[in-house]
């Protein structure tokens, strides 16, 4: 069985895919194995997507 998952929301894809297509403007710029793309993103576009997920004990303010 398989099925497609679009979302804007990576951190829902870490958790349910196996594999995943990132797209930018309608065209796909990076795919692979969830673990490798999202682990060692080689396009600008997917490293700015990670960059957005909100993360618990990640925060601008200084300690």
């Amino acid at each position: 069985m398989a099925y497609l998952f679009i979302t804007h929301n990576i951190g829902v894809v870490e958790y349910i895919a196996d594999d995943v297509a990132v797209m930018q403007a309608g065209r796909i710029v990076e795919q692979g194995p969830c673990a490798q793309v999202l682990g060692a993103p080689q396009q600008d576009y997917t490293r700015r997507l990670l960059a957005a997920v909100p993360r618990l004990g990640r925060s601008g303010a200084a300690a």
